[in-house]
Parts: structure tokens; C-alpha cells; sequence
């Protein structure tokens, strides 16, 4: 059932990406270069085609710091149980430690 109403969602939002193209498949400039009006590096793109971009780099963008903070705090995760083993494996060589693991 969940999957059937999931399939459903991704059928709608398919329609919707696919009504949007076939609405905005005029030509517009794209120039890499804001201060030159004849620039190199400009193309003449369907508008859908620069928005799904966009998207896809915003995405992409995401994607990548919440990595990137997700890993520092791994790290920081890992140091704390590092530390907290070494002062377990202290106290315990001293011969009355128990550790209690917290989820």
C-alpha cells in the first residue's frame, strides 16, 4: 500500500517536472561572464533546462556540506570514546572502574 501511494507521488511529481519543461522551452541566455553583453562563454539554453540545473547544483551543493559536517562530527564522536576509553583503561588499572554505556 505504501509503495503504491509512493509511485503515485513520484508519477505526480514526473508530470509536473514534464508540464513545466513543455511551459518553458524558450530559448534564454546563459552567460558565465556578467559584464560583457556578446561574452565567449554564453549559450542560448531552454529555461526548464537552466532551473533543473540550478537545481541539480543546489543539490549537489547540499549534499556536500551536510557531508562534510556530518564528518566532524563523527570525528568529534570518535575523540570523546577515545577519551573516555583512556580514562576507563586508567581507572580500571587502578581496579574499580565500570563503564555504562548511554545511547
Amino acid at each position: 500500500m505504501l509503495r503504491a501511494l509512493a509511485g503515485l507521488l513520484w508519477l505526480a511529481v514526473g508530470l509536473v517536472l514534464v508540464l513545466f519543461a513543455v511551459a518553458n522551452r524558450d530559448l534564454v541566455p546563459v552567460s558565465l561572464d556578467p559584464f560583457a553583453r556578446d561574452a565567449a562563454l554564453s549559450a542560448q539554453l531552454p529555461l526548464f533546462l537552466v532551473v533543473f540545473i540550478a537545481i541539480i547544483v543546489g543539490v549537489v551543493i547540499g549534499g556536500l556540506t551536510d557531508r562534510m559536517r556530518s564528518r566532524r562530527h563523527v570525528r568529534r564522536l570518535q575523540a570523546q570514546l577515545r577519551q573516555r576509553d583512556d580514562a576507563a583503561r586508567r581507572s580500571g588499572e587502578a581496579g574499580s572502574a565500570q563503564l555504562s554505556v548511554r545511547h
